[in-house]
Parts: structure tokens; C-alpha cells; sequence
């Protein structure tokens, strides 16, 4: 995870289990999760890994991969071997109704490295309502008119806002429940998907705490070169799961969930914060 709020997420107590063998309280929960890494956490493992088999195999570890090519520069030669197999194993196995296994190569959402979710509902309502199939980036699209608001990190799509970090978020949330200011537009209409992250830069999670060092560039880069799949239409598997998820459930209560407000708690020194 490139995140370290994921964490936090984690460590939440409504993602717990409680044992049918024990009381119902948080103590004896089980956790849903027993484990998260942010990404430069997962190399330091690598790292260690490579150099405890370079030692044990008197392999001269201080080779350096230089060639962009070749992988990620400054790496060691073991360690990109290990990458390299890694990237060959993360993929996508999907079984199938005749319950043959099918090979997806790894892919990434369409629109921001947050996950896209504005740019689904957007694509999705194009489509539906309009007939409009959009490109991958609806952004390039000649029917889709993006206008850039106060900076990188507030636009405004047709009636759909895409918020990022608290100071914009702020602003669009003060606008929205103004009576007597219309936001974005001069229309009565309000933006009816409002999109909100507490993390500035477009990219967002791409570059987050969690991720690699002095390497945001470079991850940007290889993200985007994934080719943009929308899960919705491009797995079957996805929507039969959706749809026996919905046929289950009526209102619709496993799509939502709650948040309880967490009392502040004060660090002295937030660099020294072990995770």
C-alpha cells in the first residue's frame, strides 16, 4: 500500500470478527487484517531478503543495475531479480463459469491513481444516459469539457466535482451548503458526485507517505503505463459478484458503512511515530 492511512484503516475496530467461542467485545475480536506494508516498508523486505541470499551464496552484492531499462535504478542485481519474478506473479485469476482459470495481466483503474471513482460513475453515466462512449481519460475526450478551477487539484466535469486535500474540500463543502451562492457554475444545479480527498497533488496515492523514496516520479510513470481497464465492464466475474451481492441484499447495506468520530490524540514527535 502506498498509503499509510491504510493502517490506520486496518487497525479500525468494525474491521473485526468476533469468535462464535468468545464475548462480544473488541478485546477478543479477530482482526480482518493481520497484516499491511506500505510500499517502501515491502522493499525493505525485499532488500533484507536479497542481501541475506547474497551473503549465503558469497554473491557480491554491490552490483548496480544502471540500465533504466533493465529495472529501477540503484537496485541490486538480486533484488531486481526478485522484483522481476514478483511482477510475473501479480496478476489477476479469475475462474470462469465453466470453472477454467484465465491469466489477467496487472492493469490500473482508469482515471486518478486514487482509484477513479469519479471517472467510473462518469464513464458509466455517459454511456447509459447518452450513448457516449468515453475514452480511457474522459479528460481527452472531445465530448467531456474540463474546466480547472483554483488549481491542479479541483476540477469540474460536466456537474461532477473532483475535491482534493482539506483547504479544497473546505471550500467546496462551504460552497455546496451556501443558500445563497451557486457553486461552479451559473446553474441552479448543484455537482451531483462530489469527490473528496485529503491528499493534495493529482496523483494522490501515487506519492504518498508510504511510498518509495525519492521514486514518485518514476512510480507515476510505471502506474500510468498499466493499461486502464474498467473492472465494471471488462471482468464478467466482477459483475456476476455484484449482482448476486445486490440480488442478496435490498438496501443495499453491504455497499455502505459508518464512522464513528475518534478522539485526537497528541504526538509530540510525529517523525518518531513507529508503525
Amino acid at each position: 500500500m502506498p498509503c499509510f492511512d491504510k493502517k490506520l484503516e486496518a487497525s479500525r475496530t468494525e474491521f473485526t470478527t468476533v469468535s462464535s467461542s468468545s464475548p462480544a467485545n473488541e478485546e477478543n475480536g479477530i482482526p480482518d487484517v493481520d497484516l499491511v506494508l506500505a510500499t517502501n516498508e515491502f522493499l525493505d523486505l525485499l532488500e533484507r531478503d536479497c542481501e541475506r541470499c547474497a551473503e549465503s551464496a558469497n554473491h557480491d552484492s554491490q552490483t548496480v543495475v544502471r540500465d533504466c531499462h533493465s529495472g529501477p535504478p540503484d537496485l541490486d542485481v538480486a533484488l531486481h531479480a526478485r522484483l522481476t519474478e514478483l511482477i510475473d506473479l501479480c496478476g489477476v485469476v479469475t475462474i470462469s463459469s465453466d470453472c477454467s482459470s484465465k491469466f489477467v495481466p496487472m492493469y490500473r483503474h482508469i482515471g486518478t491513481g486514487s482509484g477513479g471513482y469519479a471517472t467510473v460513475i462518469f464513464c458509466r453515466a455517459a454511456l447509459e444516459l447518452f450513448g457516449i462512449q468515453l475514452v480511457d481519460d474522459p479528460q481527452l475526450d472531445e465530448h467531456v469539457l474540463v474546466r480547472q478551477l483554483h488549481n491542479r487539484d479541483l476540477q469540474e466535469w460536466l456537474l461532477f466535482a473532483s475535491v482534493v486535500d482539506r483547504d479544497n474540500a473546505q471550500k467546496a463543502l462551504s460552497q455546496l451548503t451556501t443558500t445563497n451562492r451557486v457553486p461552479y457554475r451559473q446553474s441552479k444545479a448543484q455537482p451531483a458526485p462530489l469527490l473528496a480527498f485529503a491528499v493534495a497533488n493529482g496523483f494522490r496515492c501515487l506519492n504518498g507517505g508510504g511510498q518509495l523514496k525519492n521514486a514518485s516520479e518514476m512510480v507515476t510513470e510505471l502506474y500510468f503505463q498499466l493499461p486502464a481497464l474498467q473492472p465494471m465492464q471488462s471482468h464478467a466475474n466482477v459483475r456476476r459478484m455484484y449482482n448476486a451481492l445486490l440480488s442478496a441484499d435490498v438496501e443495499r447495506r453491504n455497499l455502505r458503512t459508518s464512522y464513528r468520530s475518534v478522539p485526537p490524540v497528541e504526538i509530540i514527535n510525529p517523525m518518531a511515530l513507529q508503525w
